[in-house]
């Protein structure tokens, strides 16, 4: 499958996930996180230990500063309410969702490929004087600086580059996109058209 189908497939169930709640949900997160567990374990623990403090914020405004009615009378400090953990849950199995989607497609695009995904689904904008090369060029750029910095410190990301670590030259993957894909591009037109039907 061309890279950029992968990537259209991964946004269409990114959006997908923003319409489930309750056991759908918690289903999907489920099986979501066995199977990044599966496919790409270290990428997707990298991944969630990066988001706890997120997950936590998650957690804290929704549980606890939503109004409704108290989960328990003590501690009086603790203002839990059943409508905030209901929305915090919801809110947190989403995020869930998007991280295992996203460990998922690392894993399973390398980094040329991801670029080469972005720049063939940006090429449109070639119709309104963009330059989709150009945007390859800086994303692999930023990709090369964020793999060589991604195991130090975030004060790291503070440095000024160092004189000479830029590449001289960077290739661009090139690849056409054959029948097959045009059919699971097909579909996945034919997916978001009925999806924007039903949810009119």
């Amino acid at each position: 499958m061309h890279p950029a189908l992968s990537l259209l497939l991964w946004a269409f169930a990114v959006l997908a996930v923003q319409l489930l709640s309750g056991w759908a949900l918690a289903v999907l997160a489920a099986g979501l996180g066995i199977a990044a567990l599966g496919l790409a374990r270290q990428r997707t623990m990298r991944l969630l230990r990066r988001s706890r403090y997120l997950m936590l914020a998650i957690v804290v405004l929704f549980a606890c500063f939503t109004p409704g009615r108290r989960l328990l009378a003590e501690p009086g400090w603790l203002p839990l309410t059943a409508e905030g953990v209901a929305l915090a849950a919801l809110h947190l199995g989403k995020l869930l969702c998007v991280i295992t989607l996203v460990a998922i497609l690392l894993e399973r695009l390398a980094r040329p490929e991801l670029v080469l995904a972005i720049a063939t689904l940006a090429a449109p904008l070639a119709w309104l004087g963009g330059d989709p090369g150009r945007l390859a060029v800086r994303l692999a750029l930023v990709l090369d600086l964020v793999a060589d910095r991604e195991s130090t410190d975030w004060r790291h990301w503070l440095e000024s580059p160092l004189p000479g670590s830029y590449p001289e030259r960077i290739a661009l993957a090139q690849r056409s996109m054959g029948w097959r894909d045009g059919v699971v591009l097909l579909v996945i037109l034919l997916a978001m058209g009925l999806w924007q039907i039903v949810n009119a």
